[in-house]
């Protein structure tokens, strides 16, 4: 999964920020080369594709593994 510029590996785990419409904004909890941190917008539906979260969670701010 890409977050911006940044590939994330399968298996770590990323922290939704926010939603809006029908985007989340995310960050990368894991590891980077950069020393800013890696967050960016991901489409819902690809959220729930790669991840898993469901639009159901009603509490979004929590570490969510992505899917092997």
């Amino acid at each position: 999964m890409g977050i911006g510029d940044n590939k994330v590996p399968q298996g770590q785990k990323i922290m939704i920020l926010g939603i809006k419409g029908k985007k989340a904004h995310v960050m990368y909890m894991g590891p980077s080369v950069t020393i800013d941190p890696v967050e960016g917008d991901i489409d819902l539906s690809s959220l729930e594709k790669r991840t898993t979260w469901q639009r159901t969670n009603e509490f979004f701010f929590e570490d969510i593994p992505l899917k092997n």
